[in-house]
């Protein structure tokens, strides 16, 4: 190969890898919310220690909330489902996906997929925090 071909390999090879590397978490935002409290729906299966940080997240991004038992609660709600593994490394998130709901409809969705992208080396909740990043405006 000669130096043009190189470099033309490393370059495809760049954006390949910057593709990959941050296909880990998509979605859309959640338009028409702002300023609006947002109810989150408990879900026993994924656990208090998930909500609770999702929870703080969403505060954090100026929003108040409050946890509520069903869709209907509420005209903005809010649901979560995380699924985890584990290696010889300890407990990781693999998948997990935040829905925002307005009057029962879906209106934005985000999900997270350890094996699109890179594992992410943090915490659970930095992952929550990202994903917050992109739903909430």
């Amino acid at each position: 190969m000669n130096r043009r071909q190189i470099s033309w390999v490393f370059g495809t090879a760049a954006a390949l890898a910057a593709v990959v590397c941050c296909a880990g978490i998509e979605g859309a935002k959640a338009e028409g919310i702002r300023g609006q409290e947002i109810c989150i729906v408990g879900n026993d299966y994924t656990g208090a220690d998930f909500r609770d940080a999702y929870e703080r997240r969403i505060r954090a991004r100026g929003y108040t909330t409050r946890v509520v038992q069903a869709k209907t609660d509420c005209p903005i709600t809010t649901t979560y489902v995380a699924s985890y593994g584990s290696t010889g490394w300890g407990r990781y998130m693999k998948t997990a996906m935040l829905t925002i709901l307005r009057d029962g409809e879906e209106i934005a969705v985000v999900r997270y997929n350890v094996a699109r992208g890179k594992p992410f080396k943090g915490k659970v909740e930095d992952v929550i925090g990202e994903m917050v990043e992109v739903l909430c405006p």
